[in-house]
């Protein structure tokens, strides 16, 4: 099995959420059945949860931003 590591830009997630998406963490935690604390970790750098990222994705980050502005480049 594959193991892949990489760093999120968290920061451009939570830009993503606010400034495109206009939805709030807690809107957010309730799609995910997440916690509204959970949301507010990962877009902070505290909790890489793959799920969590994911939404972004599903929800046109990709659209925005490079893998590169995401994923420093990988």
């Amino acid at each position: 099995m594959a193991y892949f590591e990489f760093k999120i830009n968290n920061e451009l997630c939570k830009k993503f959420r606010q400034e495109q998406l206009k939805v709030t963490q807690q809107e957010v935690a309730e799609e995910l059945d997440y916690s509204q604390e959970n949301i507010s970790a990962f877009e902070n750098g505290r909790n890489g949860n793959v799920i969590i990222f994911m939404w972004y994705v599903k929800n046109g980050l990709f659209d925005y931003y490079s893998i590169n502005d995401i994923c420093g480049g990988v």
